[in-house]
């Protein structure tokens, strides 16, 4: 019988969860800023040009975090 199996360490155990709790975290902040800078971007005027790029740019943001979590470290 040939013993090949893996064993999992609570230093691996531990390294997993702390990875999939900031996976999480990073989400929730990506997704609140989509969320703030399309609110920001649909209620401004078209005087306010700052507050379209600030919208903008939160959006981009937030979309570049989900891509950088979720595929770009995977």
């Amino acid at each position: 019988m040939v013993e090949n199996e893996r064993r999992l360490s609570a230093k691996t155990i531990r390294d997993g969860v702390l990875e999939a709790v900031g996976d999480i975290f990073w989400t929730i902040i990506a997704i609140a800023s989509i969320w703030v800078g399309s609110g920001i971007l649909v209620g401004a005027s078209p005087i306010t040009i700052l507050g379209m790029l600030w919208g903008s740019f939160l959006i981009c943001s937030g979309a570049l975090l989900i891509y950088l979590v979720w595929w770009y470290y995977r």
